[in-house]
């Protein structure tokens, strides 16, 4: 297999989000599963400054989803608030109502890895709040 070159981290831009109407924080990200021209998953890291919310509350109907602590620490919310630090990950499989979204923390920068099944099926379920599903 010939080296890959990795592409240079983006800047996602603040910005209003399209379905929910929710302002997200401005994050760097680079998409290396593209680079590698991977076609049956997504392989993603996200560097986020202190205080920001990351997602909203969401759950895939198709595909499943994996992130790992790359540094920093945030918060993962479920249904109860768990500090993530680096080396710790968690998993979500397709079609199981688990919830979640990330907050980074009030320290350093948080980066972590996302590795998702690239199902173009999926459908994306948000929510504000665990409350309004």
């Amino acid at each position: 297999m010939p080296e890959t070159a990795i592409p240079p981290f983006q800047t996602r831009p603040l910005a209003m989000h399209l379905v929910v109407g929710f302002c997200l924080g401005e994050y760097d990200y680079r998409i290396n599963g593209d680079a590698c021209e991977l076609t049956q998953f997504g392989v993603q890291i996200e560097v986020s400054p202190p205080q920001k919310k990351l997602s909203l509350y969401h759950w895939h109907h198709a595909n499943d989803e994996v992130v790992y602590m790359l540094s920093g620490e945030v918060f993962l919310l479920e249904e109860d608030k768990k500090k993530w630090c680096e080396g710790d990950a968690t998993c979500w499989p397709a079609a199981v109502l688990t919830v979640h979204h990330v907050e980074s923390t009030r320290g350093a920068d948080a980066s972590y890895q996302t590795v998702k099944t690239g199902n173009k099926q999926d459908a994306m379920y948000y929510s504000s709040s665990l409350d309004n599903l």
